[in-house]
């Protein structure tokens, strides 16, 4: 039952309507057991539920968030050139603790918008759309009593193009952008309590090893690719020699509950946010890298079977 009340414990990212520094002067261990049984009785947040042995109650974490930064982008099948800019990256999370309370699943998506100005000149620009999403199984360890670390596979898919305007008038001034992959993910949460309210710092890195892409033979046109179907496959099976990729996110959650007058279910997320991936196939050289602050929103909520009477 200890082992359970651990998991469940530091297996949710901790929401703030409860804790120790709200409980009537008693000792530390204490106000760390009622805490916990809080916890398990699923009274945090305002959720008002039943705890059983047999089926615990497994909160959903979410957050909405934006990224404002720099982006870097180059695509020799387009130009040579390389562009910079400003980048912007809409992001959204849902994870939660799977039965057996050993794994967990985690799941992102983002929607990224790049417009750089080449860096020779800064005369012609590009402009960078991506649609990226990957859900990941996450075996995870409590090493310490705040602390949680957690690896496991994934599956990523990475959808977009690039048009720039410097070839805008001729046959191919945009490059469409497919490519799916299976790699590792893992993260790390760190919970610390300022105001004695809990505050986790979450780690996440993910990176393919395998998979395949869409490239066009360097000098065919996407005429010749779908219209008249005569351009080879542009199929091409990936790893680490041909495409490297890269996605890094660190933030922290700081409870509403901190200021008095919001409220207390839900929490500010701030931090920040890396991507970067290179291929090199077909004699076509792509670069894409964004890093930009985190703000945004998260929230914890039970399913519906968990409301019913």
């Amino acid at each position: 039952m200890k082992i359970l009340k651990k998991t469940l414990l530091l297996s949710l990212i901790l929401c703030s309507e409860f804790s120790p520094a709200m409980l009537p002067a008693q000792d530390k261990t204490s106000a760390n057991e009622t805490f916990e049984e809080e916890l398990l009785a699923g009274r945090v947040c305002g959720l008002e539920s039943v705890y059983s042995v047999d089926e615990p109650h497994r909160p959903v974490t979410a957050s909405l968030s934006l990224g404002i930064g720099r982006g870097k982008m180059r695509d020799t099948y387009l130009t040579p050139l390389l562009y910079q800019g400003t980048a912007l990256d809409l992001h959204f999370d849902r994870s939660r603790v799977m039965r057996g309370l050993s794994w967990s699943n985690l799941q992102m998506a983002d929607l990224s918008f790049t417009d750089g100005d080449d860096t020779a000149s800064g005369l012609t620009s590009s402009y960078a759309l991506r649609l990226r999403y990957s859900f990941a199984m996450h075996k995870f360890w409590l090493p310490s009593a705040n602390t949680r670390l957690e690896i496991g596979p994934y599956f990523g898919l990475d959808f977009g193009g690039d048009y720039n305007l410097r070839i805008a008038n001729g046959n191919n001034p945009a490059t469409l952008r497919l490519a799916e992959g299976f790699g590792l993910s893992a993260a790390a949460t760190w919970v610390y309590w300022p105001f004695g309210h809990p505050c986790p710092v979450n780690f996440t890195v993910q990176m393919p090893l395998i998979g395949t892409a869409f490239v066009p033979e360097y000098g065919a046109s996407y005429y010749e690719t779908f219209y008249l179907e005569t351009a080879p496959n542009e199929t091409t099976f990936t790893s680490l020699h041909n495409r490297q990729d890269l996605t890094l996110r660190l933030t922290t959650d700081v409870p509403f509950a901190v200021i008095p007058w919001l409220h207390n279910g839900s929490s500010l997320r701030l931090g920040l946010g890396y991507h970067i991936e290179t291929m090199d196939i077909n004699d076509i050289v792509t670069r894409y890298s964004t890093f930009q602050l985190v703000v945004g929103w998260s929230w914890q909520y039970l399913p519906y079977k968990y409301h019913r009477p």
